[in-house]
């Protein structure tokens, strides 16, 4: 389904959902009642099961606005990148806004979020939230600004978590320099951020919440209570944590060579992660020690203390060898002992 703009495209926005039919009516009134001239909806579902896509393209079919719809549905489900991936490829604009499927737009956010674009030259611009619980209750206002201040490409090389990344403008080239992302167990904001972070700290930010951001559906769980539900987060999180090293690796390698110490640090990341995941997957011990580093056993150790609740001092250990250089010392008497 198209409506003609009467105006040129400026800028894209794109509504992802999956399986959200309690949440997507207000989520798409919210961006078609966006001020803003020159806008491509783009709605997109990934193959969901319920009555999403029914509704998107229900409203799709009885606007009659200003602003340019086109509807899709993708046969089968992509996941969350290759979601984002095939969005990519479906707008028109060269600055793209992101409304997930449960989160509401403030009427203004777009005008904002495009004045720091223009103002800053971003490839990525992003703002505060209000929480608002899964039944719309507002919690409170949620900036991670104060993390993000001053933050220097290595340190952001070790976080997990960096803007909100449902806030976010990108421009095209996000992708369009470093290509689509290759990792899909990780997440955009933090590809994105620290992909805008390497061309030259290109971010932009709106110091003000711009929209209502729903906890408890969606990407946004709730904490795991029960023993199993702690065993499946620990395992998903270290999945999640060892392709967001991975695809920041690959960024660094195409986009700067150079970067030694970053490309260090997350190589050992990435190690120590593969650790986590082996631990999170019930690996023996010995198949560790026979066949992995010293770095992903450390991991591994970290791993199996997880799943028993303890402190995680094999990883800070670890970490604290990295820094202080100490463990190529280790990985030599490693080699020479077990003779690899």
């Amino acid at each position: 389904m198209l409506h003609k703009s009467k105006h040129s495209i400026r800028a894209s926005a794109v509504v992802l959902a999956y399986n959200q039919s309690n949440y997507i009516s207000e989520s798409i009134h919210s961006v078609l009642n966006q001020d803003f001239e020159g806008l491509e909806i783009i709605l997109s579902d990934d193959g969901s099961t319920d009555d999403t896509f029914k509704i998107m393209s229900d409203i799709a079919h009885s606007y009659n606005g200003p602003h340019t719809i086109k509807l899709n549905k993708n046969i089968n489900n992509l996941g969350f990148i290759g979601h984002l991936n095939k969005i990519f490829t479906l707008v028109s604009g060269e600055f793209i806004f992101y409304n997930p499927g449960d989160d509401i737009s403030f009427p203004d956010r777009f005008a904002k979020i495009w004045a720091e674009y223009e103002r800053t030259d971003a490839l990525l611009v992003h703002s505060d939230v209000i929480k608002i619980s899964d039944s719309g209750d507002k919690i409170g206002v949620w900036s991670r600004q104060s993390i993000l201040e001053n933050l220097t490409l290595e340190t952001a090389a070790r976080l997990t978590a960096l803007c909100i990344g449902a806030t976010c403008g990108w421009h095209r080239d996000i992708i369009g320099i470093f290509g689509k992302i290759t990792e899909a167990d990780t997440y955009d904001d933090v590809i994105f951020y620290f992909r805008a972070m390497l061309a030259g700290n290109r971010i932009g930010y709106v110091p003000e919440p711009l929209m209502y951001y729903r906890i408890g559906s969606g990407m946004t769980n709730t904490a795991p209570k029960t023993h199993s539900e702690k065993e499946a987060h620990f395992k998903k999180n270290s999945i999640v944590r060892l392709a967001t090293m991975k695809q920041r690796l690959r960024d660094c390698e195409l986009y700067d060579p150079k970067l030694h110490r970053v490309k260090r640090y997350l190589n050992f990341e990435i190690k120590i992660y593969k650790g986590l995941v082996l631990a999170h997957h019930h690996r023996s011990y010995f198949s560790i020690i026979k066949n992995f580093s010293p770095t992903v056993f450390l991991g591994y150790i970290t791993g199996k203390r997880d799943l028993k609740g303890a402190y995680q001092w094999p990883l800070a250990l670890a970490r604290l060898l990295q820094e202080l250089n100490f463990l190529k010392i280790a990985q030599k008497i490693y080699r020479k002992i077990f003779f690899v």
